[in-house]
Formats: structure tokens, sequence, C-alpha cells
């Protein structure tokens, strides 16, 4: 069922009169008018027609349709649509009515529906231009997404997961490109982690408790909801550290502890040598959420061929083990080779399939610790740094 997120929005199409009504006089004498269009109002929806998506919303334009013409039309023929944002993104309509061919004198009511990008949505935009075309001819009007879009989490922090371990770590990669941390972290399990994990044998594996573990060790709804929000902080925490890693400057030593056994360590500031400014005007002036969203999807890399030990009886078994207590049917790591302002990157993803569903499960996995990859890089290294083994 849809969603409405977000109340009606400004209407200045309430201004709009219905198109093509100024040939509806002569349409009774000539039966030549077209087909008019009138614009009843808008919504901005998260959900169309069963259809999610974690980096784009849906805009309805209400519309009812009346044809004036002496003979049936064809809508897809007649009527199109386009939204422009700032004159320099256009963004098709899809025609949703009950029917596609209309016969005379007949009036229908559906939607002309804009798949945008959220980051659009949020902005709440004043140059939004709508423009409708009837029968070749095109009526502009500006609209303005009034209060924008305001997400409200009602439903779980995961998505529905994915067909395949590939389909979870492109849409992470979609999501990384539009700068969309929720849709970014909504590609991992979360509740279904939690719900999953076998703490028992988790501990008896470990033989020692951790307290930022976030484990569920009491049942009742108090202690899942704690969990759940836990493990999804966790990930955001693990995105945020690797913006840190990633935003300092090059040939400079990285402070941090890149081994958890070590403690996180932390970097002093002296106010009298002016370290805090210098420090915040690294990150101001630090080109990686640029970097971020001109990654580019090369190719699949094959795991096994980066750690001679991938395959090992060993580390398969250690990986077994891993399954036994998180309660998942297969864990497997997904390699994606990147590309950015002419550098290279690999992304490596620790992926977890529930049933027949796929989801991305640590940014530090498996093949992160044989490679020996820092906590703070999150799985995300450039290319030269690597070695094939």
């Amino acid at each position: 069922m849809r969603k409405l997120l977000v109340c009606l929005l400004a209407l200045l199409l309430a201004a709009l009169p219905a198109l093509g009504e100024e040939t509806l006089e002569t349409a009774t004498e000539t039966h030549s008018a077209g087909l008019a269009v009138e614009v009843t109002g808008m919504a901005l929806l998260d959900e169309w027609d069963g259809e999610t998506s974690q980096t784009h919303v849906f805009l309805a334009v209400y519309a009812t349709l009346t044809n004036w013409n002496a003979e049936t039309l064809t809508l897809a023929n007649a009527l199109r649509a386009e939204l422009s944002y700032e004159g320099a993104y256009v963004f098709e309509a899809e025609l949703a009515f009950p029917v596609e061919e209309m016969e005379q004198l007949v009036r229908v009511d559906g939607a002309l529906v804009f798949r945008i990008p959220t980051m659009v949505a949020e902005a709440a935009p004043e140059g939004l231009k709508l423009t409708i075309y009837v029968d070749g001819q095109a009526i502009a009007q500006k609209i303005a997404l009034e209060g924008g879009y305001s997400p409200t989490r009602t439903g779980n922090f995961e998505g529905a997961g994915f067909d395949s371990p590939e389909d979870a770590a492109l849409a992470y990669l979609e999501a990384l490109q539009n700068g969309d941390v929720a849709g970014m972290l909504s590609t991992f399990a979360i509740e279904t982690y939690v719900d999953s994990l076998d703490v028992q044998t988790y501990l008896e594996y470990t033989q020692m408790f951790q307290p930022n573990t976030g484990l569920p060790v009491a049942e009742g709804g108090y202690m899942r909801d704690l969990a759940v929000n836990v493990r999804h902080g966790t990930l955001a925490q693990n995105l945020y550290w690797q913006f840190l890693y990633h935003s300092w400057p090059d040939g400079e030593h990285w402070p941090l502890s890149t081994d958890y056994r070590e403690g996180v360590t932390v970097v002093p500031l002296n106010q009298e040598e002016n370290d805090i400014s210098n420090f915040l005007d690294m990150f101001a002036e630090a080109d990686f959420p640029a970097v971020l969203q001109g990654m580019t999807f090369v190719e699949f890399i094959d795991p096994a061929s980066l750690h001679e030990s991938y395959l090992s009886e060993t580390n398969q078994n250690h990986i077994e083990r891993q399954m036994a207590w998180y309660g998942c049917d297969e864990l497997t790591d997904v390699v994606m080779r990147l590309q950015s302002g002419g550098r290279e990157y690999w992304q490596i993803l620790q992926c977890v399939r529930y049933g027949d569903r796929w989801y991305n499960f640590s940014l530090s996995g498996n093949l992160s610790s044989l490679l020996s990859l820092g906590i703070y890089t999150c799985g995300l290294v450039p290319a030269k740094y690597m070695q094939l083994g």
C-alpha cells in the first residue's frame, strides 16, 4: 500500500487551467478539441505500484483526462510529461492511468508519476518545472515541493534484500553515489541479523563478552530494539570511520590504531598551536565526498584471486562457524573494482544470505581480515595499495 510521506505539496498547479480547455468551446462544433488534462493534486510517495527505492522517491501528479476527440486516441501518443530540475536534470513521467486507449467523450483519473532522486526531493527546490505535452504542445508550469521530503522510520532499517550478493553490492554503490547514507545502510542485514543471531553459540566460540557488540543478551522487545539500533549505529560508525580515513592527507601518518585489540586512540589537539583550526580545515578541504559521488563500477573480482588462503580449509571452517552463530545460510565476500577521478579502488563487502534473500553484512569481513586491511578503511582501498596473491 502506498504510504504518503508528506502532505500534499504546494499546488501552484491549482491555478493551472485544465490543459486543452481553451478549445472546448469549438469542440462542441468541430469535435476536434483534443485531449484535456486537469491536474488535481500532487504527493510525494516512498512507494508506487509496489516499487520502492533506496535512492529515489516518487512524485505523483494526479490528473483527470477527458478525450474530446471524435475518435479513440492512444495515450502514449497523445500525452507525455517531464520534470526538470534547475534546467539541467530531466525526469520523464510514467503514465499511470487505467486505460491505454481512450474512446471519444471518455474521462479517466490517474497520475503522471516521476521517479526523482531523494536528494532533489529533500532540497525542497523552487527550480522544478513540470512540462506536460498534449498532442505535441508543451505547457510548462513551475512547481515547489513545500517542506520537501522528510523520510520517517516507521518500519525496518533494512530493505527487502536482494536476489544475489552482487545485487546487494551494486545497490550499496548506487546509494553511495547519491550520498544516501540511509540507502547505503538499508542494504545491510540489520533486523534480520539481530533476529537470527545465536548469542549462546557466539559466546561459546569467543569465550568472552564485549559490551560494544550490542548482543541481544535477553529476551523481549526492549532488548531487541536496543540491539537493532546498536547494529544500525555500528554500521553508520563504520562509514564515519571510512570518511575520516580517506579524508586524511596522503603521505601523512594515520594516527589511530588499525588493530581493534589495541583500542581506539585519540588525536591530541593543541589549541595554542592552531591545531583545531588546521584539523577542521583538513576535513573541509578533503575531496572524499566527490570521490564517492564519482565512483563508477568496472567489474567484480573473484575474492579467491586476492588471497591464497581464502579457499583454504581453515578459512572455510572459520566461515562455517560464523554462519552457525549468525544463524545465516551463506556468507561470501564480494569485491567491486571501481573508478573515480582517474583513480582505481576496490570495495570489499561481506554478504549474507538468509533464506532466499541476500544482504550486505559487513564492511570489514573475512577477506578484509585476510588482506590485513585496517578497520578504518571499511573495505574501501585504492587499488595501488593492493597486491594480488
